[in-house]
């Protein structure tokens, strides 16, 4: 059985297709992503092969990643030393607040006269230099009483310590500390309560000094018997 010729029908068929033409606008848009990729190509080639043997040049592509390894490098070099700078400021700023304002006396007077010295200080309206002669009163007293030595270089966390043994007076000194430190080493305008309170608070360590300077002379007297 012989096969139909079917050529005729196929060309029947033809005839009746659109061939519709695509839009200027787009015609130019793919003959432009055509364009940039040619160029992207050539440029690719240019990098990465030789231009006499068309091989790969790895030593370009070496060459880059040896370049990205560098910045890397840099960039968490640079990373570390912002963070250890981070890291001693926020050391320094610790320093600063557990460091007393005996750090920078320019005169060493007693008890007494530091009372004086903050009265009159207080009368000026100079409330923040009023609180730390107060505060320096208080470590004198200390220091006269032979409870804890003066010492410009100690800070309130060794006072702190030193005081353990007596909480009372280590309550008082903590109290009175922590608003020289809050007028002293942090934003606080120093006001006339401020000075009140630190007043407040050595009168009261005044009392458990004396109390315990009692003590002291009745033990010794009681040894001495």
């Amino acid at each position: 059985m012989g096969y139909r010729d079917i050529s005729q029908d196929i060309a029947a068929v033809s005839q009746g297709y659109a061939n519709h033409k695509l839009p200027p606008w787009l015609l130019r848009v793919q003959e432009l992503l055509q364009q940039i990729m040619l160029i992207l190509q050539q440029f690719l080639n240019s990098l990465f092969q030789h231009r006499d043997t068309g091989s790969t040049d790895s030593r370009s592509l070496s060459a880059i990643i040896q370049y990205a390894a560098y910045i890397a490098g840099a960039l968490a070099l640079a990373a570390i030393i912002y963070f250890v700078w981070r890291r001693a400021s926020k050391r320094q700023e610790l320093a600063a607040s557990t460091t007393r304002g005996a750090a920078a006396v320019e005169k060493i007077l007693d008890a007494n006269g530091y009372r004086i010295e903050g009265k009159r200080l207080a009368e000026a309206a100079d409330y923040r230099g009023a609180c730390r002669a107060l505060y320096l009163c208080f470590l004198q007293q200390m220091h006269e009483q032979k409870i804890a030595p003066f010492a410009p270089a100690k800070t309130n966390y060794e006072y702190r310590y030193v005081l353990s043994s007596v909480p009372l007076l280590q309550k008082d000194f903590v109290g009175l500390s922590e608003i020289v430190e809050e007028i002293w080493f942090g934003n606080k305008q120093a006001a006339p309560d401020d000075y009140a309170n630190c007043q407040a608070l050595l009168a009261k360590a005044g009392l458990e000094l004396k109390r315990l300077e009692n003590e002291h002379q009745r033990l010794k007297a009681e040894s001495e018997a």
